[in-house]
């Protein structure tokens, strides 16, 4: 059974199992079928699916309303409020959203998924970057190193 069938497969279950096999999913960006397997990556609970509009100040892109964190993919409307920044002020704005989780903490916190971002970054296949769950991870990863980037690293050549 090719690498490519499975995968196939693999984009049916709704779990994400990612970390099972993540010593080979570096080898897996060459195959068709794992642009597919990426993409459905996402996953989203009953709870997650009734939430349909942010109220907060901006939003990080046009596609991106809001990023946060969680141990826990059940999430109470307090997390909304404590990490996602949502408030209810005269100020907020209203912006429709579709709210998933992206079980990637091997991805961020794992050699594996260190390796696996350090070939996407060298890929010479291009359409990987239009698949919404790699969006969110470059753009997770920018929101959280930002704040270094823009202090030390970027004045140096403002000189």
């Amino acid at each position: 059974m090719s690498a490519d069938v499975l995968l196939r497969f693999m984009t049916l279950i709704n779990y994400n199992c990612s970390r099972k096999f993540k010593s080979v999913f570096t080898d897996l960006i060459e195959y068709r079928s794992f642009e597919g397997y990426l993409q459905n990556l996402a996953a989203w609970t009953q709870q997650m699916k009734k939430k349909q509009i942010f109220k907060i100040p901006r939003a990080i892109s046009k596609e991106i309303v809001s990023m946060a964190s969680s141990n826990c993919i059940c999430l109470e409307s307090s997390f909304y409020k404590n990490e996602m920044g949502e408030g209810w002020s005269a100020y907020d704005k209203s912006y429709p959203c579709r709210v998933v989780a992206i079980r990637v903490g091997w991805i961020l916190n794992d050699h594996h998924g260190f390796k696996f971002l350090q070939e996407v970054s060298k890929t010479q296949k291009l359409e990987l970057f239009k698949i919404k769950t790699l969006q969110m991870i470059i753009e997770y990863l920018y929101q959280m190193q930002k704040r270094s980037l823009l202090l030390w690293q970027v004045p140096p050549f403002l000189i």
